[in-house]
């Protein structure tokens, strides 16, 4: 069965998560690695004057992929040069780095993010369903 997508919890506390969401057909084999690489605990560094938050990943990403020099808010890309998933915070995000869309997040989860410089999350992972999702 293939699952459309993809829902990753940024736990910050008991009270407070974030969910992204990963879009499987936009890159599959990209996401299928990077949730390998995913750690179960991660920092969120926030680069509130580039306009964009990075979560770094474990290991190193090999391949060549289609990326994107321009960026809009609420995207979620991936950055293979230093392997990662970029948040993009606002239009016209100043992103060091090529990077691929594998996602969205939804405007109300990004200004929740602007509160902070920097934060640490457990990550939960989200297989969705047509008919539901389950965790993994």
């Amino acid at each position: 069965m293939f699952l459309s997508e993809v829902k990753l919890a940024l736990s910050m506390d008991k009270k407070d998560t974030i969910v992204l969401v990963l879009e499987r057909f936009k890159a599959p084999r990209i996401i299928e690695n990077l949730l390998k690489m995913l750690p179960l605990n991660s920092r969120i560094l926030i680069f509130k004057d580039e306009g964009y938050a990075y979560i770094p990943l474990r290991g190193s990403f090999a391949g060549s992929f289609r990326t994107v020099k321009s960026v809009n808010k609420g995207m979620i890309c991936f950055t293979a040069q230093y392997p990662g998933i970029v948040i993009i915070l606002r239009d016209n995000a100043k992103v060091p780095y090529p990077c691929v869309p594998i996602g969205y997040v939804d405007e109300k989860e990004i200004s929740r993010l602007l509160k902070y410089n920097a934060l640490q999350v457990t990550i939960s992972i989200w297989k969705g369903q047509a008919n539901g999702s389950k965790i993994i």
